[in-house]
């Protein structure tokens, strides 16, 4: 189940005692378990101060679950990668979020 997974990583991220964390998730879009509880949780993470992106395999379902997201279906959208990740990051230690 998704969000049994990630709330198990993330209480191991929780206990390392680094400022500042970041997840990353890839997606197949067949996700295990509820919708709803996974983006509960995914929106709890982030509000307690770890960035989490969904980034979906040839599937756009990371939208329901992921306020943070990228679609990967092309060889363009893998060139497109970087720019997100990087403008992301700086969003977030800015304080944007």
């Amino acid at each position: 189940v998704d969000e049994i997974s990630i709330k198990h990583i993330y209480e191991k991220f929780k206990k390392c005692g680094h400022k500042d964390r970041l997840m990353i998730v890839l997606s197949d879009g067949l996700t295990c378990g509820s919708v709803k509880a996974l983006t509960e949780l995914t929106n709890r993470i982030l509000s307690e101060g770890t960035l989490i992106l969904g980034i979906g395999l040839c599937t756009d379902e990371v939208k329901e679950s992921y306020k943070h997201h990228f679609i990967l279906s092309s060889d363009k959208d893998l060139q497109l990668l970087p720019k997100f990740l990087g403008d992301t990051l700086v969003s977030f230690r800015l304080g944007k979020f």
